[in-house]
Parts: structure tokens; sequence; C-alpha cells
């Protein structure tokens, strides 16, 4: 019977190759490059991007804050006396959103580049 090894040099190679490729595709559609859009009444009042971490609102709605980390954006906290939109979290990825109603305050990620999508139809 012969003694064959289960792996060689040249396995551990190509293993190593195709876990870069699959890196790269990965960031290349899925890393930074979305940013986070304040609505109000329709109309986008501020823009951040999704890479500086902290705190913020926006002057229309004072009452209102935001945080970014790690590449998501959340409503912290907000005068509106149900606050689904602060139990709603963070959100990352580019079409999510969320929505303080009784403020009229929008959070929306959106993609900076047209390899993701910012809607959906169908």
């Amino acid at each position: 019977m012969m003694n064959r090894k289960l792996f060689n040099k040249s396995d551990f190679i190509l293993a190593a190759a195709l876990l870069s490729a699959a890196l790269i595709v990965f960031f290349a559609f899925f890393g930074d490059g979305a940013e986070a859009h304040i609505i109000i009444g329709g109309g986008t009042v501020k823009t951040a991007a999704l890479d500086a971490d902290g705190f913020f609102f926006v002057p229309e709605c004072p009452d209102v804050v935001f945080e970014i980390r790690n590449g998501a954006a959340a409503f912290i906290s907000s005068d509106c006396p149900d606050r689904v939109c602060v139990r709603t979290g963070f959100i990352r990825h580019g079409g999510q959103f969320a929505a303080c109603l009784p403020n009229g305050v929008v959070l929306r990620i959106a993609a900076k580049d047209s390899r993701d999508a910012d809607t959906v139809a169908y």
C-alpha cells in the first residue's frame, strides 16, 4: 500500500490563493464606501461616511442623536414616545434604513459606488 500525504505543498498554495481571491472580492463588494444619509422632510440634511466613528445630531432635530461605529449607523436616542427608531439598532448595508416617524427623521444607508444596490424592486 502506498504511503501518500493527504495534502501537499501545492494544495496549501492553491488554498491560500483561493482564500485571498475570495477576501478581495468580499471587500470590493462589501467593504467601506457606504454613507449614512439623514433625511428630514424628503431632503437629505446631512451625509456622514461610515468609516469615522462618533456621535452626531442635526440642528433641525437636536433631540435625536445618531452614532456611527464600526462601519454602521444607528439612532442612539430620540424624544419620540415609542423609540422604535432606537430599537432598530445599527444598519450598515446600502438600502437599509431606520425611521423616527414622530420626528420625521430617516436614517438611510446609501452606497457610494454602483456595485452596491441602494434599492431593489421586485
